[in-house]
């Protein structure tokens, strides 16, 4: 085996582990026994033997000090050239028992967030078939490279709350990570993916009033991970004019792509700067028309209430005054008779700040 060889051998086995501790097998293992081998049936002399040990000594020398620098660096190394399906120091979900209740959405108290975080921009929202997504970090990321992966709605406890990277993940790109601890990529919704025997929907059936829910989940080299969800929705559109808001203004909602005669609930939410959301407030009610059309027109007021019961039942007013810092939408919620809320689209809000 030439030393082109057998450094191939030494990339392909690291490359073969994973997420197990690094260990060198059988392959290197003969690999050594042979040149051992080769060198041993030379019928040259005592001193003939003598020089060719040294070259041996040294690459034997070599091959260990090559392996320990692959167990040191090897998620590093990993990094830089793009070796496996999965960054080597990640943590996986165990494997699913047989008997295994089958998952569900936790109702539970909410994951605590993400350290480091990113962002999934997409407009319109919810993301369409064959729409592009824009995914991008803040700062601070550990590692050289993050992996993005896309995962089913039923692995919400694996991903944020357990903080593990679930077996039914599939992997759609790799990003580098800058000097301040970014990354962006890009990514086009599909109808479906797959690896192997897994497939998971991600756009299919959005003709109707349908509408699903992935998480998408991204791994440093390191082992570091962060999630979000993503919702995919029907091909509906909305806007809003003017693109601009403040207190007093006229804005007016416009939408298409509906189903004739469907309801609709217009909600206000505002996103905390630390990720939490502190206010959902019904603003009206809209009908599509006969071509799948609605408008609705709403003044923005300079304070929003929701009123919410307290621990004794008592109802409690929830003011916010517009223009508090913050991330401002828009939802437009389907009712669909019979049976309740349906798909949803959200539209980003630019409201300005309060002098």
């Amino acid at each position: 085996m030439t030393d082109a060889e057998l450094g191939l051998a030494i990339r392909q086995e690291a490359d073969q582990v994973l997420f197990e501790d690094l260990h060198f097998g059988s392959r290197l293992k003969d690999a050594v026994r042979a040149r051992l081998g080769a060198e041993r049936t030379s019928r040259s002399s005592g001193k003939r033997r003598l020089a060719w040990l040294w070259p041996l000594a040294a690459t034997v020398a070599a091959t260990v000090v090559v392996g320990a620098l692959a167990i040191t660096l090897w998620p590093r190394v990993a990094g830089e050239i793009g070796f496996g399906y999965y960054p080597p120091g990640v943590s996986l979900a165990p494997v699913a028992q047989a008997d295994a209740q089958p998952k569900r959405l936790s109702s539970g108290p909410p994951p605590m967030p993400f350290p480091q975080d990113f962002q999934a921009v997409a407009d319109p929202y919810p993301v369409k078939l064959g729409q592009t997504v824009s995914l991008s970090s803040t700062a601070g990321w550990p590692g050289r490279h993050v992996w993005l992966y896309a995962a089913p709605a039923e692995d919400q406890k694996t991903i944020m709350y357990d903080r593990l990277l679930p077996r039914d993940a599939i992997l759609i790109g790799r990003a580098a990570i800058d000097a301040e601890g970014r990354w962006a990529f890009d990514w086009t919704v599909p109808d479906r993916l797959t690896h192997g025997d897994l497939s998971m929907p991600v756009a299919e059936g959005l003709g109707d009033y349908r509408q699903t829910f992935i998480h998408l989940v991204a791994v440093t080299d390191t082992g570091y991970l962060a999630a979000r969800g993503l919702e995919v929705g029907p091909p509906r559109t909305v806007a809003v004019q003017p693109e601009s808001l403040a207190v007093g203004t006229a804005m007016t909602v416009s939408g298409s792509g509906y189903t004739p005669g469907t309801r609709l609930r217009l909600d206000l939410t505002h996103d905390t700067p630390d990720g939490g959301t502190d206010l959902q407030v019904n603003i009206g009610w809209a009908t599509a028309g006969p071509d799948g059309r609605f408008t609705f027109d709403y003044t923005i007021p300079r304070q929003l209430n929701w009123p919410y019961a307290d621990d004794k039942e008592r109802m409690v007013d929830h003011v916010l005054t517009i223009g508090a810092p913050g991330t401002y939408s828009l939802l437009i919620v389907e009712y669909h008779p019979d049976q309740g809320p349906g798909p949803l689209l959200i539209k980003r809000l630019s409201v300005q700040t309060t002098p």
